[in-house]
């Protein structure tokens, strides 16, 4: 292993020892984090072809999690035409949760987007019923919408708002 960061940073054995003792993170980060193998890949080919497939894998997760949230958003239309097919009170009381969700803010996860839009109608509703005599937007949602139809409609508000309009 030693050979091998010495020949990727470039350095002697004098310097390899120095930076050893004085707790590089270079050293520790190389030592750690790759075998002899993959450094001698890199020197060899200028690549790491481990990291290559997972950055490779990776591109394939992020295409695969944005057709999911394309193919959500269409499911969700559909699901928000039918449970409002009494435009007008529930309809307006999610168009007002939307138009204050920042569609960049990246605390909106797969995970928590579902919750997090519902606490938000929860928090409105209770203004809004007593104005009108609705059922609950929040229990809608929570009912009938997964996780990843509420995902994407926090990460695309507007369309959403386009869609209700």
């Amino acid at each position: 292993m030693k050979q091998a960061v010495k020949r990727i940073l470039d350095i002697a054995d004098k310097t390899y020892y120095n930076w050893k003792n004085e707790n590089r993170p270079i050293i520790a980060l190389l030592e750690k984090y790759f075998t002899t193998e993959d450094l001698e890949e890199f020197l060899e080919t200028g690549i790491m072809q481990k990291l290559e497939s997972k950055n490779q894998m990776i591109d394939k997760i992020e295409l695969y999690e944005s057709l999911l949230e394309d193919h959500a958003f269409f499911t969700v239309k559909e699901k928000l035409k039918n449970l409002l097919y009494e435009k007008g009170a529930v309809e307006d009381l999610l168009k007002d949760v939307l138009n204050h969700i920042n569609s960049n803010d990246d605390s909106y996860t797969l995970e928590n987007s579902k919750q997090r839009f519902i606490d938000q109608l929860i928090r409105i509703e209770a203004g809004w019923l007593k104005q009108r005599n609705i059922k609950l937007a929040s229990t809608l949602i929570s009912d009938n919408i997964s996780k990843l139809e509420a995902f994407a409609m926090v990460k695309n508000p507007q369309k959403v708002l386009d869609y209700l309009t």
